[in-house]
């Protein structure tokens, strides 16, 4: 049996960054032969054991763990970590907070592979007090559905109120903060500061913007 290796490109990412997905895409389909597996709701059943899943989205990421067949279940950040072609963008030593998303507190390996690539981008990760597995920020409400699909969500130690939200939030005072997930993203910039995806800081459209 043949491993093969799918990318699971997160409906609601594609849909929030359409442009900065298509070059994570173009990329992958040039430097992996990899092609977008589409919807992991749906696809995760395609898996195989011998199979790799990568993701973008920290849901999708629990649904593949929990429901898919796949051995290898890792974030796309860890790949991108591990190429040494890669055209990292130049961000001169800017100072941006990071923010963990609860739903990788329990994944060291992303959480490292990020600021390893923030490093490589030359941006200074500023740490906020409740990050790596202390962090309990997401903006995302949990259904029932993807309870079902990720049943191991529910061991996790309870996500923040919408209130720890913003008292967790008046610690940023850089101008940026960086994510690696969309509800987080949705819930920084609701809250007034200017919250930028990884995904947006490794394929910008032009450098210039992104600064």
């Amino acid at each position: 049996n043949k491993m093969s290796i799918h990318f699971f490109p997160s409906c609601k990412v594609q849909q929030q960054f359409p442009q900065a997905s298509l070059r994570l895409q173009d990329y992958l389909q040039k430097r992996w032969q990899l092609k977008p597996a589409g919807c992991c709701r749906v696809n995760h059943q395609q898996l195989a054991p011998e199979d790799a899943a990568f993701y973008i989205c920290n849901t999708c990421g629990h649904i593949l763990t929990d429901s898919s067949a796949a051995k290898k279940v890792q974030a796309i950040w860890q790949l991108i970590d591990q190429d040494e072609q890669f055209p990292f963008p130049d961000y001169q030593g800017k100072l941006m907070t990071v923010q963990d998303c609860w739903l990788a507190s329990d994944k060291p390996e992303v959480q490292q592979a990020v600021r390893s690539l923030l490093y490589k981008m030359n941006i200074q990760p500023l740490e906020l007090t409740d990050n790596f597995a202390q962090s309990r920020f997401c903006g995302v409400t949990t259904s029932a559905a993807t309870y079902q699909l990720a049943p191991t969500l529910s061991d996790k130690a309870g996500q923040m109120s919408p209130e720890e939200r913003q008292n967790h939030l008046r610690q940023v005072n850089t101008d940026k903060v960086v994510c690696y997930c969309r509800p987080c993203y949705q819930e920084i910039n609701a809250s007034g500061k200017h919250g930028v995806h990884m995904l947006e800081l490794l394929f910008p459209e032009q450098l210039r913007l992104a600064l």
